[in-house]
């Protein structure tokens, strides 16, 4: 991330970034990459193929039962839920711009953007963003929650709109499809990969793009229903924590050899 996007780190950081990326390099035996984007990153700057496996990260199967929404639920408050923190990267200023250009093409006036997550200062300058777009009345930063309360809100939105610029992997997306809720991502890095033809994809640096994809996921509920089970589907692949345990012992058994 620190070289595709420098601009979101301090020089201090990059370098100190970039040294720990090549000091693993050149110690490790074995690599474990958490998607396949990433081993391929990993591969484009300098690691040896034949040392780099894409090992995804998978969810406990029990978590589906509890999580998953089939249907979707009245809802006299509807509102979009994007569920991260506020770093850079997640890219909220151009979703708020985007939110305000879909305003004026139809967005229902009565949805709502919920934010979950942090960011210390990060918060203040969003919020200032949110009142000078005149957003006011439908944008809301929740700040951190707990799982308790991030499940509440997942049970209750008409759908997840993730505009990440830089995901190795993704989880707010695997999480997205297990519980069944329609989603709309980036098109870019690890989350298309992740989401696997599950999603409604948007390029996450085109705010008209987003726009578009916010009236879509809002207003089209047989699109809504065909993403639903089209994500309850690719989330299977993601299930079986025995599965990523048995990736990674035979990882280690490699390394020791």
């Amino acid at each position: 991330q620190c070289l595709n996007y420098p601009m979101f780190f301090n020089r201090a950081t990059r370098k100190q970034r970039q040294r720990n990326f090549h000091q693993q390099r050149r110690q490790s035996k074995r690599i474990a990459a958490i998607s396949e984007y990433a081993k391929q990153e990993a591969i484009r700057h300098g690691m040896r193929p034949e040392h780099v496996i894409a090992i995804p990260m998978r969810l406990a199967d029990s978590r589906q039962a509890l999580h998953e929404k089939i249907t979707e639920q009245a809802n006299y408050n509807p509102y979009l839920l994007y569920p991260a923190n506020l770093w850079p990267h997640k890219n909220h200023e151009l979703l708020l711009t985007a939110w305000a250009m879909a305003r004026q093409q139809g967005l229902q006036k009565d949805l709502k953007l919920i934010c979950t997550g942090e960011g210390l200062t990060r918060r203040e300058w969003l919020e200032k963003l949110t009142r000078e777009l005149q957003l006011e009345d439908c944008v809301s930063f929740r700040g951190f929650v707990s799982d308790q309360e991030l499940n509440e809100f997942y049970k209750q939105t008409i759908g997840v709109i993730f505009p990440s610029l830089y995901e190795g992997f993704g989880m707010p997306i695997v999480e997205t499809m297990q519980r069944g809720i329609p989603l709309a991502c980036s098109n870019n890095t690890a989350c298309q990969e992740v989401s696997g033809g599950a999603s409604l994809l948007f390029d996450p640096r085109c705010p008209q793009q987003l726009a578009e994809a916010l009236i879509k996921l809002s207003s089209d509920t047989p699109l809504r229903e065909n993403l639903r089970q089209l994500g309850l589907k690719r989330s299977e692949y993601y299930q079986g924590l025995d599965v990523m345990v048995n990736d990674y012992w035979k990882l280690f058994q490699e390394a020791l050899r």
